[in-house]
């Protein structure tokens, strides 16, 4: 069997893709959070989230996970438990629990 590859690049409207993003955020803040704030960051989540708490001075991020285990976890990491990790305070960590 041979296998082939192609490195197709697709030309990407990024100020549309942040346009929708950044609707996407402020919607799921004033439904869940209506007193909060959202922002939005592009970087590798764990090292941004982070960054943006030592800029902020923050005294606690909270973060949610899936609570994924085993071999799920290995192959799909951790952005929580990365973030409790390089953490400069207290990390609170909510996880997803499916309504029954």
């Amino acid at each position: 069997a041979a296998v082939a590859a192609a490195n197709i690049t697709m030309p990407v409207d990024t100020a549309a893709l942040h346009r929708v993003v950044q609707a996407t955020l402020d919607s799921a803040v004033q439904e869940k959070a209506p007193a909060g704030t959202g922002e939005l960051l592009w970087g590798p989540p764990a090292d941004t989230i982070v960054q943006r708490a030592r800029s902020l001075g923050a005294s606690v991020i909270v973060v949610a996970t899936h609570g994924r285990t085993g071999l799920d976890r290995v192959l799909v990491g951790s952005v929580a438990e990365n973030v409790v990790r390089m953490a400069p305070c207290s990390v609170l960590v909510a996880r997803h629990v499916e309504p029954s």
